[in-house]
């Protein structure tokens, strides 16, 4: 099926300008994002006239380098703190130069059981004329590991000797037993991404580039200008990550892609940050003077680009023009937090993959604050075509649907509303499910599974017995107490204990606090709930707070929202719930369930949208409850005349 270009339609964004020239492409199928363990791509066959397309993107592969705390921050270098070992040495956390080098591709020979040498991967022994990477640092070489032998634990080690910046030489200081197939070689050179992984921080997920490293600092790449004083605050944790390239993802020596001249080999298109446009990369196969490896068409340059990175997540296009179908797979990691996802400046567009490996709600990806008029916010349309706001586009099938958000549909939310769900005692979901109530805790104690109070040792059960005020919510729904304050006491709780785990009589043992702590109900009563949990401590009702919620209603809500119950059921065979939510004075006060579902037999996830994403084609209808699937890519368009470079969290359905 071949599309036509047209006003604010994302072909006419995102590819008229690859080669060029505006063409019309065929897409099919629907897009992939790597996830954990093997993920899969195919894209069909095409021919050079009419390449098929695909959208995929490089997950997060292999463990992290390095996993520690920022130091100090100084413009665009990061400093991190050195350790000592045991004999007092000290132990610096990085080789220099590595972690912006290029990649040194090795691979292994074994005879008798042992390594018998590395060379280059066309088989070339490493020297002064057949080099590998660049950018290294000639007094500290970059670790070389060798798998491990398939029998026994005597693995083979290599140093590397580095001269002019390159690898010209590999020693074997071990040549290991047990091989009886060629092991792995992995060098620590090329290029590294460093990743803010602080839980809570504004900024957990973004990733830069390493532009350069000492032993002891790193230098990122910041073609944005941010101000990195406030995204790797001092003491924030971090990951430097090995970022994937053309060459690794894709192959030099033997593509996975269809090789051959600028014209008839397949194309991966990736974005240029600089350049602000998706650009085209080939691979061939040598002659003469140009040697294999992956080139720029729109570059003639005679220097193979095999360590351009691949950004993770950030979406890739596949153009096939050879006539078999292409299948690939690889392994990489499904991310367990809050993902930072890039809004573009006016004008521009952003390519990316569904980030999580698992289906996401509209409503998930840009979240309800996330939505305003605002230079850093998602912009409305007031028109009902939604070409005067911003635009997301999904491939569905072999057609680009495109999405926007309707102006004064709960426009400027700042703080979205949460509610907690129950199983229902049938199989469908009703309004009595659903609960965002609220109240005070007044006590605290030990009681059994049905909350009686019947224990001698005050903490001897796995159960405790919440008194509340409030509308009590029943069995099965999450409560979340807030302010829970206490001291800490012995095993048997007949004492309370100091700073120093020492006994003391009651009302002197060390204070302690529990904040946003959830719980399940285990059952409830008149003025009471059940959790599973030991009670640690004698609650202290004159400090603090102390409340509870199972939900909490939000800020800025002009309208009645859009509710949707997903898990609890099988999705794929089975009708989700959806719901309305009242609004009074800004808050999420009541929900109504609307459409009662079918097969829960679990609690489901209760998600509030701001119930104004439309859809072109659909009339006026809310699509916030659209599925975003696990492998889909999304091309976000900045189609409004004003809007800054902005970093929004896309909302980790799994954490």
């Amino acid at each position: 099926m071949t599309m036509k270009i047209k006003t604010n339609h994302p072909l006419a964004v995102a590819f008229s300008f690859l080669l060029g020239f505006i063409f019309t492409i065929s897409l099919a199928a629907d897009e992939v994002a790597q996830v954990s363990g093997a993920a899969s791509l195919s894209v069909p066959a095409g021919s050079s006239s009419n390449p098929s397309y695909k959208v995929a993107s490089i997950g997060i592969s292999g463990d992290p380098l390095y996993e520690g705390a920022v130091a100090s921050v100084s413009g665009n270098i990061l400093t991190f703190e050195t350790t000592t070992d045991s004999d007092g040495v000290t132990i610096n956390p990085f080789v220099p130069s590595a972690l912006a080098a290029g990649v040194a591709h090795l691979k292994a020979a074994i005879g008798g059981g042992a390594v018998t040498g590395l060379t280059d991967e066309g088989g070339s022994p490493i020297s002064g004329t057949n080099t590998e990477s660049s950018g290294l640092d000639n007094s500290t070489p970059p670790t070389i590991t060798i798998d491990d032998p398939d029998s026994g634990d005597d693995a083979a080690t290599a140093t590397a000797t580095v001269s002019g910046g390159k690898i010209t030489g590999i020693t074997i200081t071990n040549a290991g037993s047990g091989y009886t197939t060629v092991p792995e070689v992995t060098v620590n050179c090329g290029p590294y991404l460093i990743r803010v992984t602080e839980s809570g921080s504004d900024n957990e997920g973004r990733s830069f580039l390493v532009s350069s490293n000492t032993a002891t600092t790193i230098t990122v790449s910041n073609p944005n200008s941010d101000n990195l004083s406030n995204i790797f605050e001092t003491d924030y944790t971090v990951e430097i990550i090995r970022a994937t390239t053309l060459g690794e993802a894709f192959g030099t020596g033997t593509p996975l892609l269809g090789s051959g001249s600028s014209r008839a080999a397949d194309l991966i298109y990736l974005w240029s940050s600089s350049s602000r446009i998706y650009v085209p990369y080939y691979h061939f196969a040598g002659s003469g003077r140009k040697p294999m490896g992956w080139y720029n068409q729109l570059n003639r340059a005679p220097t193979p680009l095999n360590d351009t990175v691949v950004w993770p997540d950030e979406g890739f296009i596949i153009a096939r023009k050879a006539t078999s179908a292409l299948n690939l797979s690889s392994d990489s990691s499904v991310l367990s937090t809050d993902q930072k996802m890039q809004l573009p400046a006016a004008g521009e567009q952003f390519v990316m993959n569904n980030p999580f490996g698992t289906d996401i709600l509209f409503t998930e990806l840009l979240s309800p604050t996330n939505i305003g008029t605002g230079n850093d916010k998602f912009k409305p349309a007031v028109d009902a075509s939604g070409d005067t706001g911003d635009n997301v586009f999904l491939l569905e099938g072999s057609a680009w649907a495109k999405y926007w958000y309707k102006s004064g549909v709960n426009v400027g939310i700042t703080r979205v509303a949460t509610a907690s769900a129950k199983a229902p005692g049938g199989v469908t979901m009703s309004s009595s499910d659903v609960s965002l109530a609220s109240g005070s805790v007044s006590n605290i104690q030990t009681c059994n599974a049905a909350g009686n109070v019947v224990y001698s040792e005050a903490n001897a059960s796995d159960y405790s017995k919440v008194t509340i005020g409030g509308t009590v919510p029943a069995a099965g729904f999450t409560i979340t107490f807030h302010d829970i304050r206490g001291r800490r006491i012995n095993e048997d709780g007949s004492m309370e204990l100091d700073v120093d785990r020492n006994e003391v009589s009651a009302g002197n043992g060390l204070k302690v606090r529990h904040h946003n702590k959830s719980f399940k109900v285990e059952a409830s009563g008149a003025g009471f709930v059940v959790i599973k949990k030991r009670r640690s401590f004698n609650f202290d009702s004159s400090s603090g707070t102390p409340t509870w919620s199972t939900g909490e209603g939000g800020a800025g809500y002009t309208g009645t929202a859009q509710v949707y119950f997903m898990g609890g059921n099988n999705g794929t065979t089975d009708e989700n719930a959806t719901g309305t939510a009242t609004v009074s004075g800004g808050k999420v006060t009541g929900i109504t369930v609307t459409a009662p579902g079918s097969g829960y037999t679990y609690a489901p996830q209760v998600i509030i949208g701001g119930g104004g994403w439309r859809k072109e084609g659909a009339a006026d209808a809310p699509q916030d409850g659209e599925v975003i699937g696990a492998d889909t890519g999304i091309l976000l368009v900045r189609a409004t005349g004003s809007g800054t470079l902005t970093h929004l969290v896309a909302k980790n359905p799994i954490k």
